[in-house]
C-alpha cells in the first residue's frame, strides 16, 4: 500500500513538474511579443515637405533599398511593420549590405506602403515613434518608389555600394537559437531537481 502512495505522489509531482515546465515554456516565449509597452499612434499630420537637401540634413539614414521581407511586429494591441531591405545604394550613415527599416501599418499612424520586392529611396531617423528605438520611415518623410526619385537622385548623385556585408535572416535566427537553448537548460535543471529530490526521499525511506 505504501509503494502505491508513493507511487501518487511521484506522478503528482511529475504532472506539477510538467504543467511548470510548460508554462516556463510559454512565458519566455511570451516575452518576446507582449513584454514592450503599450504604443498610443496619434493621428499622422505632416508639415510641408522638406526640400531635398534639408531632408538630407535632417536624415540619419539614406539609402537605395530592395525590400525582401516586411513583418508585423508585435507591440500588445499595435503592430507596427518591421522592413528588411537590401541595400544596394548608401548616401549617408549606413554601409551595411542589410537593414532593418520600422514603420506603420498606414492607417492614420504615418506608416509608408512598402512591397516585397520592389526598389525605394528611403530616408530614415532614429526615433522611439513606435516605442522602441528604431530606424523609422513615415510618410512625411521624402521616401519614394525607385521610380519616382529622379529629382532626389538628380540631387544625390551616385552614392556609394555598402561595403559591410551583414545577413539579418542569420541574425534572428541565432537569436531564437539562443532562447531555446536557455529553455533546455532550464528544463535540464528543473527534471535534475526533481530526480535529486526524488532519489534523496528513497534513500531516507
Amino acid at each position: 500500500m505504501s509503494d502505491y502512495y508513493e507511487g501518487l505522489n511521484y506522478l503528482k509531482e511529475w504532472k506539477l513538474l510538467r504543467n511548470f515546465s510548460l508554462f516556463l515554456i510559454a512565458v519566455i516565449v511570451g516575452l518576446q511579443f507582449f513584454i514592450v509597452p503599450s504604443t498610443s499612434v496619434q493621428a499622422c499630420s505632416c508639415v510641408e515637405p522638406f526640400s531635398i537637401e534639408d531632408e538630407v540634413n535632417r536624415s540619419d539614414v539614406v539609402f537605395i533599398g530592395q525590400v525582401y521581407q516586411i513583418k508585423d511586429i508585435n507591440r500588445g494591441g499595435y503592430s507596427p511593420k518591421s522592413v528588411n531591405f537590401n541595400v544596394t545604394k548608401t548616401y549617408k550613415g549606413i554601409d551595411q549590405t542589410q537593414v532593418n527599416i520600422t514603420t506603420g501599418q498606414g492607417e492614420g499612424d504615418c506608416g509608408f506602403k512598402f512591397r516585397v520586392g520592389a526598389e525605394y529611396l528611403v530616408y530614415a531617423n532614429y526615433s522611439n515613434m513606435y516605442d522602441e528605438e528604431a530606424l523609422i520611415t513615415i510618410i512625411c518623410d521624402r521616401t519614394t518608389g525607385i521610380a519616382n526619385a529622379k529629382q532626389d537622385l538628380a540631387v544625390l548623385g551616385e552614392g556609394s555600394e555598402p561595403s559591410e556585408k551583414v545577413d539579418l535572416q542569420k541574425n534572428e535566427n541565432l537569436n531564437y537559437i539562443v532562447i531555446g537553448f536557455i529553455v533546455f537548460i532550464l528544463l535540464f535543471l528543473l527534471v535534475m531537481i526533481f530526480l535529486r529530490k526524488n532519489i534523496h526521499k528513497k534513500r531516507k525511506d
